[in-house]
């Protein structure tokens, strides 16, 4: 394990430490305008985690604004829009960002660039684990919850999702922090922060991390033997397939979610990836659940 990864390490465990204590200050918004778009924020398909570990971050989403102060943590339920604005305080802007990632997650750290703008560091990818990010979800829910209980069900849920997350870093097949080149992270990042929206192109990741397109995507293919626009259809099915598990969505949402501007090009994409419809997907994992249950 290198040395930022162990430094993630103790931030979290820290903050189990604080939610233990009492002390931890969790903020949960509320899911509303869910999956809507709204000028300069992004939401995303699966819940977020983060830890401010330096500095501060101002968050806005639709129920309103707040502010993250170092130690806070914020589960950000998904489908919520929101946008963040980095701050320096007592002590430089740093956040540690947990998503999910196919069938594992992605552990990133956010720090301010000079134009007041989050770049991503120490990107490392997580094979498994995934499953963690459940317990996110079901804090979203907490507003169901008698208001005297409430922060203890939030606070069980988060320490149940950050054992799950410690474990699987610690596991001897961990993650390891990506060397990839900077523009090639850069544009990772871009990707799966806003893997909702129809209209990311690889012409905007390319301007975003100030290169041409053509060498964007010969450096992407070098680093994953594809191209940076076949990967971005990749990692929207593999997400559409976590969605489409769950029955609270139908199937022209989880395209929109993902990033996919009409039911049929949705269709259409999918089967070339997955070789059957979302539909003949969705039923056939139901059926090999049911069977693993019986």
């Amino acid at each position: 394990m290198n040395d930022e990864a162990d430094d993630d390490l103790k931030q979290l465990e820290g903050a189990i430490s604080r939610i233990t204590a009492g002390t931890a200050r969790i903020v949960v918004p509320e899911s509303l305008g869910l999956h809507r778009r709204r000028p300069g924020a992004h939401f995303h398909p699966t819940p977020e985690f983060f830890l401010q570990t330096g500095g501060g971050s101002d968050f806005e989403c639709p129920s309103g604004k707040f502010r993250l102060k170092t130690g806070d943590i914020c589960l950000m339920p998904s489908g919520v829009p929101h946008a963040e604005k980095p701050l320096n305080l007592r002590t430089p802007h740093r956040i540690l960002v947990l998503m999910r990632a196919s069938e594992g997650f992605i552990s990133l750290t956010g720090e301010a660039d000079a134009t007041g703008q989050i770049e991503s560091k120490d990107m490392r990818d997580f094979a498994s684990g995934g499953m963690a990010f459940q317990c996110l979800d079901q804090a979203a829910g907490a507003g169901a919850i008698h208001r005297g209980l409430r922060r203890r069900f939030v606070a069980g849920l988060t320490t149940a999702f950050l054992a799950a997350i410690i474990s699987e870093i610690r596991a001897p097949s961990s993650g390891t922090t990506r060397k990839a080149l900077p523009q090639v992270l850069e544009a990772e990042r871009i990707v799966r922060v806003e893997i909702s929206r129809q209209d990311l192109s690889v012409q905007d990741v390319a301007d975003r991390v100030g290169c041409s397109p053509d060498h964007l995507t010969r450096m992407f293919r070098s680093e994953h033997g594809m191209s940076l626009g076949v990967w971005m259809s990749r990692e929207r099915v593999q997400m559409a397939c976590d969605l489409l598990l769950r029955p609270d969505h139908n199937i022209a949402e989880v395209g929109w979610t993902c990033g996919f501007a009409s039911p049929s090009y949705f269709i259409r994409v999918f089967k070339a990836y997955k070789g059957i419809t979302p539909k003949a997907w969705r039923l056939q994992s139901a059926d090999s659940r049911a069977a693993d249950r019986a």
